[in-house]
């Protein structure tokens, strides 16, 4: 299920609109678990956070969020980019994020349900497209 050779799903989001794209590239889709303690002395409250992390490879059509948000619409689903509050999804999936139900598309809260611990939010974007060892974008979500 998590491993380093993984295709994923993204749906990119501007405005109210979700544009999916599949990125079928060695992908490496991960559980880290986080503990966190609030309160201080003897009231400190321990809790774990599990987050989902994905390192994508950088590949030639991906862009930078600014420049992914200029284009037109028809170019934009030909790019990809990774910004904070978009969806990443393990696998390829081919459900359209949306309120027309008649038109196939489905809801948040529908996709979350299907997809369960293999969907995340970004909460949290890396774009390493300098380093040495391999460009890649790393996307930290719920």
């Amino acid at each position: 299920m998590l491993g380093g050779n993984d295709f994923i799903t993204i749906w990119n989001r501007l405005g109210d609109k979700y544009y999916r794209h599949e990125i079928h590239a060695k992908c490496r889709y991960t559980q880290r678990s986080n503990h966190r303690s609030t309160g201080a002395g003897d009231t400190q409250n321990p809790s774990l956070l599990s987050t989902l992390v994905c390192r994508i490879p950088y590949v030639d059509n991906y862009l930078k969020p600014e420049s992914w948000q200029n284009l037109s619409e028809e170019e934009r689903s030909k790019y990809f980019t990774v910004q904070i509050d978009d969806y990443l999804a393990l696998g390829i999936h081919k459900y359209e994020i949306g309120k027309n139900s008649a038109a196939g598309e489905i809801t948040i809260p529908d996709l979350r349900r299907k997809l369960q611990s293999d969907i995340m939010q970004a909460k949290a974007v890396r774009y390493s497209t300098k380093a040495m060892l391999g460009k890649h974008i790393r996307a930290e979500g719920v």
